[in-house]
C-alpha cells in the first residue's frame, strides 16, 4: 500500500485526505508550521518541511502539497522540487471522469464527481474541485484552481495560477489570462486579462493588478 505525506493540513488539506482514502492509499503524516490542534484525521505531525532530515521522508514517500492558494502552493512546490526529492504525486478521486487524451501534470488534484472531457490539458499542481466540469479541449495552465461546480465549456483556457470560483461558467473558446480571479457564480462571456478580478453575470471587471 502506497504511503503518503502531505504539506499543509487546513481545510484543502481534509479533500487532500478524503480522496487518498477513498484509494485506500495511507498518510503517514503531515507537515506544517507548528502542530494542529484540530487533526480530523488523526495524522501524525511530521514537523516542518525545511526541518533537517525531511527529505527522507519526502524520498521514502508519495507526497502532495495541500495548499488551495495558487501562489502558495507554488511557492511551497518550487521549494521542494529544488531539494530533489522526486515529483509531487496526483490524485483522483475514484468518482472522477477522465476523457481520452487528457494529460495530467504533476501534483494535481481531481476532486470528487469531476468530469474533465476528452483532449482537454491539465497542468502541473492544479485543482479541480469537487463537481466541476471541464469541456472537451480546455487548456489550463499551471497552478490554477478550478472550485467546486464551476463550468468550462469547450476550448477554453486558463493561465497559470488563475482561480475560477464556485459555480462559475465560463463560455465556449474564452481565454482567460494569468493570476485572474473569478468570483463565484459569475458567468464569462469575453476574454480576460491578465490580473483581472471579475465577478457578476456577466462578468465584469472590478479591479486590475
Amino acid at each position: 500500500m502506497s504511503q503518503f505525506v502531505i504539506v499543509g493540513y487546513g481545510g484543502h488539506a481534509y479533500i487532500v485526505c478524503d480522496i487518498l482514502k477513498a484509494n485506500n492509499k495511507k498518510i503517514h503524516g503531515y507537515f506544517e508550521q507548528s502542530e494542529k490542534e484540530k487533526n480530523p484525521f488523526n495524522l501524525k505531525y511530521l514537523g516542518k518541511e525545511t526541518q533537517k532530515g525531511s527529505s527522507d521522508l519526502f524520498l521514502q514517500n508519495e507526497w502532495f502539497v495541500a495548499f488551495d492558494n495558487n501562489h502558495f502552493r507554488k511557492f511551497i512546490t518550487q521549494k521542494l522540487l529544488h531539494r530533489n526529492i522526486g515529483m509531487p504525486a496526483s490524485i483522483f478521486h475514484p468518482s472522477c471522469q477522465i476523457g481520452e487524451g487528457v494529460p495530467i501534470g504533476t501534483g494535481s488534484l481531481i476532486g470528487s464527481g469531476t468530469i474533465i472531457n476528452i483532449l482537454s490539458n491539465i497542468g502541473d499542481s492544479a485543482i479541480i474541485n469537487t463537481h466541476a466540469t471541464i469541456g472537451y479541449e480546455c487548456q489550463l495552465s499551471d497552478y490554477v484552481h478550478i472550485a467546486t461546480g464551476a463550468v468550462l465549456a469547450n476550448n477554453v483556457s486558463i493561465g497559470e495560477r488563475s482561480f475560477v470560483g464556485a459555480n462559475a461558467v465560463i463560455k465556449e473558446g474564452i481565454k482567460i489570462g494569468n493570476e485572474v480571479r473569478i468570483g463565484a457564480g459569475s458567468v464569462i462571456i469575453q476574454d480576460v486579462e491578465d490580473g483581472s478580478t471579475i465577478v457578476g453575470n456577466p462578468g465584469r471587471v472590478i479591479s486590475l493588478k
